[in-house]
């Protein structure tokens, strides 16, 4: 599943004007990506952490070279982390359930 119109209508905020769509699908996104890094690196050796810091993109990358180290995570992810998938949707409900939980807060935070 995909941070996009959808699951803002799944989260009750589908009526909100498109920037303040973009706008929170940014925040929303780039919160799922700190919960999920946080639960993956918590599963890892040093030795698996090293590898994966490998794919981090750096100030001097590309947005070509940045793409690509992305795609060489998620494969090394799927290949050392068979969980990766259910941790990714997991890490999805809940915060759905944390967002609609506080759906007036976060309605508020864009006023």
């Amino acid at each position: 599943m995909e941070l996009d119109t959808t699951f803002l209508e799944d989260i009750g905020l589908a009526g909100l004007d498109s920037a303040e769509q973009e706008k929170l699908l940014g925040q929303f996104r780039e919160a799922l990506e700190l919960r999920i890094s946080t639960r993956i690196v918590e599963g890892l050796s040093d030795e698996q952490l090293d590898e994966f810091e490998n794919f981090a993109p750096d100030d001097a990358d590309d947005d070509q070279t940045a793409e690509q180290k992305q795609e060489q995570a998620f494969v090394w992810l799927q290949r050392t982390q068979p969980d990766y998938t259910a941790v990714v949707t997991e890490e999805i409900e809940l915060l759905k359930q944390v967002i609609m939980s506080r759906s007036d807060d976060v309605i508020a935070m864009l006023s």
